[in-house]
């Protein structure tokens, strides 16, 4: 009887695993179809989904600028997603105590000439995009000496800003440069090193590091430690990461519908925190990016690659039928 017992449980357990192993089946052939002609000499992308710590999808189509095989270990420029380690650094800094979100821009920066705007501007509003500033408004001339390194040239355009601090949404890359900054003047590290010893080495990110123009290279292994860290708190406490994911101000809105938290594009036309996403697109040939989370589900999509990655939608399009997301 015994005996008879354990080989229906075995029989159960089987059935169960080739269910699991069905699903995951299902979702690989649907986005394989997706790619079916991508040719194997063509400009490559590599694509991993996971729940957890379970595998959902991960597979690499076509070759990377060396003509090799575009994988995991494959690292390219990620553009603005590295923008949100910088804005960790911040919140990391706050936790310390060693800043607050409440600081105005005159804190850190006395010699600003305007100082009525100066006061104005708070350090959430550089995170949160809403500090009236817009990359829009600066001479050629300007932004070029702001990538330099001349944070002073910033300044210059207090006089002129968008809108008042705080209430509307506009992204803004220079916002960043005020931002490292701080994280300067604050940590008396150069920025970068902060960046790399309070979150890519405590998060394991071995491939990732700063180009001669301060972007941030990386692949899709060390994304996936990115993600791994934000769901165990590695790199802040989760009061912090919290903060991170789920802080937004629902009032903010711009002409696209978009809202911005502390680090990340936020779906603001959401129903519940269970369908939270925090994510960041890039889609541009040559140089894309897609990295979307959903903290409460602990989903993740990650895609990198040298070719536009508009097919995505169709992606998500098939975790929202699958019931994974809404």
């Amino acid at each position: 009887m015994l005996n008879l017992r354990a080989l229906k449980y075995f029989i159960l357990f089987i059935l169960l695993q080739n269910l699991s192993f069905s699903q995951a089946n299902v979702l690989a052939l649907k986005i394989d179809s997706i790619f079916s002609k991508h040719k194997a000499n063509k400009p490559g992308l590599c694509i991993n989904i996971q729940q957890n710590d379970q595998l959902l999808y991960s597979n690499n189509f076509g070759a990377d600028a060396n003509k090799k095989p575009f994988d995991d270990f494959t690292v390219i420029n990620v553009g603005d997603l590295g923008h949100s380690f910088i804005s960790y650094a911040i919140l990391i800094l706050n936790q310390q105590g060693k800043l607050s979100l409440e600081d105005n821009l005159l804190k850190y920066f006395p010699e600003i000439k305007n100082k009525h705007a100066a006061q104005k501007i708070k350090v959430w509003h550089l995170l949160s995009h809403t500090s009236g500033l817009k990359d829009g408004m600066l001479s050629k001339t300007d932004s070029i000496a702001i990538h330099s390194g001349k944070i002073e040239v910033v300044f210059n355009y207090l006089n002129e800003l968008d809108k008042e601090p705080g209430t509307e949404f506009n992204y803004a890359t220079i916002s960043y440069k005020i931002l490292s900054s701080i994280i300067s003047k604050v940590s008396n590290l150069n920025w970068k090193d902060f960046i790399k010893e309070n979150i890519f080495t405590p998060t394991g990110m071995t491939f990732t590091k700063f180009n001669e123009l301060e972007s941030v290279l990386t692949n899709i292994v060390d994304l996936k430690k990115y993600v791994y860290a934000l769901r165990y708190c590695l790199i802040a406490n989760c009061e912090t990461i919290k903060l991170s994911e789920f802080s937004y101000l629902p009032k903010i809105s711009s002409e696209n519908k978009l809202t911005y938290n502390l680090c990340w594009n936020f779906n603001a036309q959401i129903t519940s925190l269970s369908d939270a996403c925090i994510y960041y697109y890039q889609f541009k040939t040559g140089n894309s990016v897609l990295f979307y989370y959903f903290p409460e589900k602990e989903i993740s999509f990650i895609a990198v690659g040298s070719i536009s990655l508009k097919d995505s939608k169709k992606i998500m399009n098939h975790l929202k039928n699958d019931k994974l997301i809404k």
